[in-house]
């Protein structure tokens, strides 16, 4: 997806264009939020953060995405790509955030699927990955439905703070252009683990942020 074309891609109702005028990422969504007295514990808060949350700490594997937000969004939180060294291009990607305490079942999958269909132009056709984000492990049921579908699918569990803690995706995924393209786990200097993508039993950094 050129990169022009993000950068041109608008939200198309009132409502989209009115929330994307006061804030762009999460200091300036915080101001927003500080000036018109948006509670930290209101639903609105807790996933507008939550979204700019995993934009931005997407960024270390490869991912540029932009949110989209409204309640016309489609089922779509953030659009953008997913770009690796040696893959020769970037791949159009459709995100859905879920910031929750229980872990998410099966049917997010086929919410995810439908997703696609509510995707703008540029995103639509083949080659494009959907990638469900929560802040909950993949349980048993995701795994499955994510196995079963033919349409390119990720997951990722980000926990509040911006730690990407678990990442799988499917087949069609592989043959979208993540052949050869593994998942591994390292040991944080804080304590605990995050996600790093791996090539050929090696770590490759494709992005950048994260923690050491």
């Amino acid at each position: 997806m050129p990169a022009s074309f993000l950068r041109s891609w608008r939200p198309q109702t009132r409502h989209q264009a009115g929330l994307h005028r006061h804030h762009h990422d999460i200091p300036s969504f915080l101001a927003h939020a500080s000036r018109a007295g948006l509670l930290a514990s209101s639903p609105t808060h807790i996933g507008t953060l939550y979204e700019y949350t995993v934009a931005s700490a997407l960024r270390r594997l490869g991912f540029e995405l932009s949110r989209v937000g409204g309640r016309a969004d489609g089922g779509i939180d953030l659009l953008g790509t997913w770009g690796l060294a040696g893959q020769g291009r970037a791949m159009p990607t459709l995100v859905q955030c879920k910031s929750s305490k229980r872990a998410a079942g099966p049917s997010v999958v086929r919410e995810l699927e439908g997703a696609f269909a509510a995707a703008p132009a540029g995103w639509r056709g083949d080659g494009v990955v959907g990638c469900l984000v929560t802040t909950q492990g993949a349980t048993r049921g995701v795994r499955e439905a994510m196995g079963r579908s033919a349409a390119p699918l990720g997951f990722l569990k980000v926990d509040a703070a911006g730690r990407i803690e678990q990442m799988l995706w499917n087949r069609a995924v592989d043959r979208a252009g993540l052949e050869g393209w593994a998942v591994g786990l390292r040991h944080l200097d804080r304590g605990g683990k995050e996600v790093v993508l791996m090539r050929k039993g090696e770590v490759v950094e494709v992005g950048v942020g994260g923690e050491g």
